[in-house]
């Protein structure tokens, strides 16, 4: 099946200063099928709807997924606003269907994710870490204090985070570069 896809945040001047007018348009017709999709994977589990529902259905909702990224590589704004609402009325279909066969909705007991392929979870206590994961076993599952300790690990205290977030509170990290640890090996004139 496609992946579904993800938005870009186009709009965004200093992530992409370059984009067009049209895949601006097109990121933002995918911004309101994303929320949608964002409420079904914390209703049912990251991608598990399609696994809830019929082979048709499914099936149907992977055509539309289809031609939604074929819309978005024509980068075609309004041919993408038809694809992204057919994909909503797929979402809610499929929700409609897994509700009515009484399907197993996402566990309270952990948070599911999804980082760019990347899908993991993380519990809210570690004691259960056998139930979770027999209900999912194809999560990769953390604990908080695991969560915290690579974080510490990350120097997410470093002072350069602090005023990041100060100054762009709603910041997100999205990636952190790998960084040479011996001084030796960095080719920087300056001291610091």
């Amino acid at each position: 099946m496609n992946k579904r896809p993800r938005r870009q945040k186009k709009g965004d001047r200093l992530l992409d200063r370059d984009a067009t007018q049209n895949e601006i348009m097109c990121d933002k017709a995918v911004a309101v099928m994303d929320r949608l999709a964002i409420q079904m994977d914390e209703r049912w589990g990251v991608d598990r709807l399609p696994e809830l529902v019929s082979i048709e259905t499914a099936q149907k909702y992977g055509a539309a997924l289809a031609k939604l990224n074929a819309a978005l590589k024509a980068g075609d704004p309004k041919e993408v606003a038809h694809r992204a609402q057919v994909c909503m009325r797929g979402l809610k279909a499929m929700n409609d269907e897994a509700e009515a066969a009484g399907q197993p909705k996402a566990s309270a007991d952990y948070w599911e994710y999804d980082i760019d392929g990347f899908k993991f979870a993380v519990m809210k206590d570690g004691g259960h870490w056998m139930a979770c994961k027999d209900a999912r076993p194809d999560l990769r599952f953390f604990t908080m204090r695991e969560i915290g300790v690579a974080l510490r690990a990350l120097n997410i205290d470093n002072p350069i985070f602090a005023e990041i977030k100060k100054h762009f509170p709603q910041a997100q990290i999205d990636s952190i570069a790998e960084r040479a640890t011996d001084r030796e090996t960095l080719d920087d004139p300056i001291p610091w």
